[in-house]
């Protein structure tokens, strides 16, 4: 095999390994909007859920041989879940701070469970794409 030859091989490698990477970057944003979605679903969500069905949509129509990526919707979903563990940082309980003229009392959830089960999500999202990625370069 020529040097020439090589190169050009290495090239098209990396470059398919970039489309790969970018249809998962696209797959987690719509697996973030169905979670955002749901978590949002009494006031907002619908709408999310709308756009999502939507991405979903042009996603799958544009075609292209990166499957693979369709894994990154389960690891996008993880995003939410840890913006919710975020929000809940000091919970559980109520916790109150002082602001101007008085103090301000809010109910938090237990952070943890949430942040949990996007760990959870973003991994297995991961091991799939890995896995199918390996089949690909396999078969």
């Amino acid at each position: 095999m020529s040097r020439d030859s090589a190169r050009a091989s290495r090239s098209f490698a990396a470059g398919r390994s970039f489309a790969a990477w970018r249809s998962f970057a696209a797959w987690a944003v719509v697996g973030a909007a169905y979670m955002l979605g749901m978590l949002a679903l009494l006031s907002i969500g619908v709408f999310i859920l709308a756009a999502a069905v939507v991405l979903t949509i042009v996603l799958l129509r544009r075609g292209g041989s990166e499957r693979s990526g369709m894994a990154g919707a389960i690891s996008g979903a993880a995003a939410p879940l840890w913006y919710v563990a975020w929000l809940n940082r000091e919970g559980p309980g109520t916790v109150c701070r002082a602001i101007a003229g008085g103090q301000e009392c809010r109910e938090q959830l237990r952070p943890l469970p949430f942040f949990v089960v996007g760990v959870v999500l973003a991994l297995a999202g991961l091991m799939m794409f890995a896995l199918a990625r390996r089949r690909a370069r396999q078969g």
